[in-house]
């Protein structure tokens, strides 16, 4: 797949499921967290405030299908499941704290934007 050309703006371009995948505001979130250290599910709950068990299941489930976290789960009981980051997560990791910090310094303009808004 390396040697094929990709267009995202080409409607049926996969890459076009990467940048859903990726710009996700839990995708974002999580990938800043297990970034930081590993963390199991419960700590990753109460950590990302806003997030339901439902929404965090599915998306680290998503995560780990591509390849931005590895699941390691330990046979004991009760069951013990934590998540990692893997090098294309940290790789990630990278932008995505950029377009956070981004967010966080910006947030003042883009509220007063909202504010002066008329239409």
């Amino acid at each position: 797949m390396a040697d094929k050309i990709y267009d995202v703006f080409s409607e049926n371009c996969p890459s076009r499921k990467v940048l859903e995948i990726i710009s996700n505001k839990w995708t974002i979130l999580i990938i800043q967290k297990i970034a930081i250290k590993t963390y199991r599910f419960g700590e990753l709950t109460r950590e990302i405030g806003g997030v339901s068990k439902k929404v965090l299941s599915e998306t680290l489930r998503s995560l780990e299908c591509n390849g931005f976290i590895i699941r390691k789960e330990y046979d004991v009981l009760p069951l013990k499941v934590e998540y990692s980051i893997t090098e294309l997560g940290k790789n990630l990791n990278i932008i995505l704290t950029q377009i956070s910090d981004w967010a966080i310094e910006n947030i003042d303009k883009i509220y007063n934007a909202r504010q002066n808004y008329t239409r």
